[in-house]
């Protein structure tokens, strides 16, 4: 993941810089995840919240099925999985 240090100038380009690296480190680290969708999801209620929505195909082995779930950066700059 790039440094966010590094990405505060491009704002608001920065957002779709960071949604495709999402995807792609998805798509690098997670074989199962296919059709991967990623996309920065604004939050009305915190609007300094960086929260992505992500949408892929879980391939199991007899079984397809569509996931959805968020991540959200936190104050601390950790990411966290909401679903």
């Amino acid at each position: 993941m790039p440094d966010f240090n590094d990405l505060v100038n491009n704002f608001p380009v920065a957002i779709d810089i960071l949604a495709a690296e999402v995807r792609q480190q998805i798509e690098t680290f997670e074989p199962r995840l296919s059709e991967v969708e990623v996309r920065h999801e604004a939050d009305t209620m915190d609007p300094l919240a960086l929260r992505m929505h992500i949408s892929a195909v879980l391939r199991l082995p007899n079984d397809n099925r569509r996931v959805r779930f968020d991540t959200v950066v936190g104050d601390d700059g950790r990411w966290r999985l909401e679903t």
